[in-house]
């Protein structure tokens, strides 16, 4: 081989490396979208399901003072029936 020859391999060789490369950082960039996707879809998950957690807690507190009322009610009437009991 005469060194034209080998020159014109070294430069294949180069053009194929810098190809390879190329498709290994879009692949990479493939990868790294789709790993995007799906922490937002977990992000979103999770703020719903936060946002579930709020509503429940808030009803949970509403339902609590409406048994405090609803329970201080029953004293009271327990209170009224015993006197007139007496």
């Amino acid at each position: 081989m005469n060194a034209e020859n080998i020159n014109s391999i070294n430069i294949i060789q180069e053009l194929n490396n810098e190809d390879q490369e190329r498709q290994d950082a879009q692949v990479e960039n493939e990868r790294l979208k789709a790993t995007c996707v799906a922490l937002d879809n977990k992000v979103s998950i999770t703020e719903d399901l936060e946002a579930e957690n709020k509503a429940l807690k808030n009803r949970l507190e509403e339902n609590e003072k409406i048994r405090e009322i609803l329970e201080a009610k029953c004293l009271e009437h327990e209170k009224e029936r015993a006197e007139h009991i007496k």
